[in-house]
């Protein structure tokens, strides 16, 4: 949510696909692809081993549960996992170096991953581990920062536990 800011760059509440569409320049956008050719490729490399990885827990999780999620989850996971958490990174540096006075960014990996495969699972800890190299990296940018002098506070919005699913527990539904 954009909390009223004037300036909410990756809320999803304050922008849409044909508006960010609307505008791109070209001049701008080629500027733009060749400063950051390293980020991409670094993205584009951890989204093919992610994807990987991903398959590989997909086939597994086929043998365990209903294969329609696991193929569904294949590219959600690349996302959230890959992309979504390095544009966060780059967003936040951004705006760091602009100045901004108050940056909120949300790292979705380990709430997705922990949902999929439990708060323990190789994948979550995995996820964490990508959340905690972003964090180390805005920490870093924040303590460069020329102009503020920024305080970067890390929370969580839940906790995850490990449960056992009702409905496999006792053979019914809650709502029966």
């Amino acid at each position: 949510y954009s909390g009223g800011s004037s300036d909410a760059r990756g809320c999803i509440e304050t922008r849409s696909l044909s508006a960010l569409l609307a505008r791109i320049r070209p001049l701008k956008l080629v500027l733009t692809l060749c400063l950051y050719s390293f980020t991409l490729l670094r993205v584009a490399a951890l989204g093919a081993l992610e994807l990987l990885i991903a398959l590989s827990d997909m086939i597994t999780g086929i043998i365990r549960r209903d294969w329609r999620n696991e193929v569904k989850f294949v590219p959600i996971r690349v996302l959230v996992s890959i992309v979504l958490r390095e544009w966060v990174r780059v967003v936040v540096k951004l705006s760091l170096d602009a100045g901004t006075p108050v940056i909120y960014a949300n790292l979705l990996a380990y709430d997705e991953q922990s949902h999929r495969r439990g708060p323990s699972s190789k994948l979550a800890h995995w996820g964490l581990s990508g959340i905690d190299g972003v964090i180390k990296d805005i920490f870093n940018a924040a303590q460069r920062a020329d102009g503020r002098n920024y305080e970067v506070i890390v929370f969580s919005d839940h906790g995850q536990e490990a449960v056992r699913i009702y409905d496999f527990e006792y053979g019914k539904t809650i709502h029966q």
